[in-house]
C-alpha cells in the first residue's frame, strides 16, 4: 500500500519546480483541461481495471506514477489559475476559498471514499472517481476568463527556474513560509500515518473508531475552511505561527489521551490548525507573490510539499516503530515547536506588505 503513495508523490519531488516555470508561459486555462482529460484516461483504465479484476499490483503502481506527474503539473496551474479568473480585489478571499477547499478535500477525500466504498463497491466506488472528472472537464471548457494583460515573452527553462529561486531567497515572508511549511511537514503532519495503530494500540479501538478520528478531523478541517475565507488577516504571520503550535499542542496531548472522546476532540483542533495553516500562507504567498512568477513560486511551494511530507512519514515511523506511536506523536510536536522557536527568533514576518 506504501509504494503507490510513495510513486504518486516522487513525480511531485521531481518534477514541481519545472511545472511552475510551465505554467508561467502557457495558457493555464488549456493546460488545466488537458491535465483533466489525462486524469479521466488514467482513471477510467483504473476502473475499468478493477470492474474487470485485471487490476496488478504492478498496473496500480504504473498509474501512480502517471496521475502524480498529472498532479506535479496541475497544483500549480490549478493555484495560479485562480488568479486569472477573479479580479484583483477579489483575489484575497478566492485564494482563501481556493486553498481552503483544496486542503479541505485532502481531509474529507478518504472519509468519502471509505463512505462509499462501505455501502456501493469499490470498483463503483472508482467508476464514480472516473466520471467525477467529467464535471470539471466541463466547467474549465464553458469558463470565460476576463481579458489580462499579455504575459511576457518566454525565457530559457532554467532563466525561468532561477527567476523563482531568487524571488523566494529575496522575499523574507514567502521564504519564512515555506521554512513553516518544511517544519510542519517534517515534524508533525506524517502523524495521519500512524492513526491506524494509534487507534488500535494505544485507544483499543476498533475500525470504526478509527473512522470517526477521521471525521472529527473533518469537522476541523470544515471550521478551519469557513474561518480562513471569512476574514481579513493583517497578521499572517502571527496566524501561521499560531495555527502551527495549536496543532503541535493537540499532537502532544493525543500522546497522553487513552480515551477516544478526547483523541477525537484534539484531532478535530489538529486538523484545524493545519488546514488554517495551509489555507493562510497560501493565500499570503499568493497576494504577494507578483502575477508574472506566480506559477514558479507555488511549484517552489509543491516542491518542498513532496520532499518533506514523505520524510516526515518516514521519521515518525521509526519512531514509532522504535518506541511506540505516542512517543513518536510528542517528538514530532516538541521537534516542531522547538524549531519554530528558533525561526520566530529572526522575526521573520516583520513586514508583510506585498513588494512592488
Amino acid at each position: 500500500l506504501g509504494i503507490p503513495s510513495a510513486l504518486s508523490f516522487l513525480p511531485m519531488a521531481l518534477l514541481s519546480a519545472v511545472a511552475g516555470a510551465v505554467v508561467d508561459r502557457v495558457d493555464r486555462r488549456v493546460l488545466l483541461l488537458r491535465l483533466q482529460l489525462v486524469n479521466l484516461v488514467l482513471s477510467s483504465l483504473l476502473a475499468y481495471a478493477v470492474v474487470t479484476r485485471i487490476v496488478t499490483p504492478g498496473f496500480v503502481q504504473l498509474v501512480a506514477v502517471a496521475m502524480g506527474t498529472s498532479q506535479a503539473f496541475e497544483m500549480p496551474c490549478r493555484q495560479a489559475f485562480v488568479a486569472d479568473a477573479v479580479p484583483r480585489e477579489h483575489l484575497r478571499n478566492a485564494v482563501a476559498l481556493n486553498s481552503a477547499m483544496i486542503n479541505l478535500a485532502l481531509v474529507l477525500g478518504p472519509s468519502l471514499a471509505g463512505l462509499l466504498i462501505s455501502t456501493i463497491g469499490i470498483a463503483a466506488c472508482f467508476v464514480f472517481d472516473a466520471a467525477s472528472f467529467l464535471a470539471i472537464i466541463v466547467v474549465l471548457w464553458r469558463v470565460r476568463l476576463p481579458v489580462r494583460a499579455p504575459r511576457p515573452p518566454a525565457g530559457p527553462m532554467g532563466a525561468l527556474l532561477l527567476g523563482g529561486v531568487r524571488y523566494v531567497r529575496r522575499d523574507p515572508v514567502t521564504r519564512s513560509l515555506l521554512m513553516l511549511l518544511a517544519i510542519a511537514m517534517v515534524c508533525g503532519w506524517g502523524y495521519t500515518s500512524l492513526l491506524p495503530a494509534f487507534s488500535r494500540r494505544t485507544l483499543g479501538a476498533d475500525g470504526a473508531a478509527y473512522g470517526l478520528l477521521h471525521a472529527s478531523s473533518g469537522v476541523g478541517a470544515l471550521a478551519a475552511a469557513l474561518w480562513v475565507a471569512g476574514r481579513d488577516d493583517r497578521h499572517p504571520g502571527r496566524t501561521a505561527f499560531g495555527c502551527l503550535f495549536l496543532f503541535w499542542s493537540a499532537l502532544g496531548l493525543m500522546a497522553l489521551v487513552r480515551t477516544l472522546p478526547v483523541a477525537m476532540l484534539l484531532r478535530a483542533a489538529a486538523g484545524f490548525a493545519m488546514i488554517a495553516f495551509f489555507s493562510t500562507s497560501n493565500t499570503t504567498v499568493h497576494l504577494r507573490v507578483p502575477d508574472e512568477l506566480r506559477g514558479r513560486v507555488i511549484g517552489l511551494r509543491a516542491l518542498v510539499f513532496g520532499w518533506t511530507l514523505p520524510l516526515g512519514q518516514y521519521l515518525m515511523g521509526v519512531v514509532a516503530e522504535r518506541w511506540d506511536t505516542p512517543t513518536a506523536f510528542l517528538a514530532g510536536a516538541g521537534a516542531g515547536c522547538a524549531a519554530c522557536l528558533v525561526l520566530a527568533a529572526t522575526r521573520p514576518f516583520s513586514s508583510t506588505r506585498r513588494r512592488a
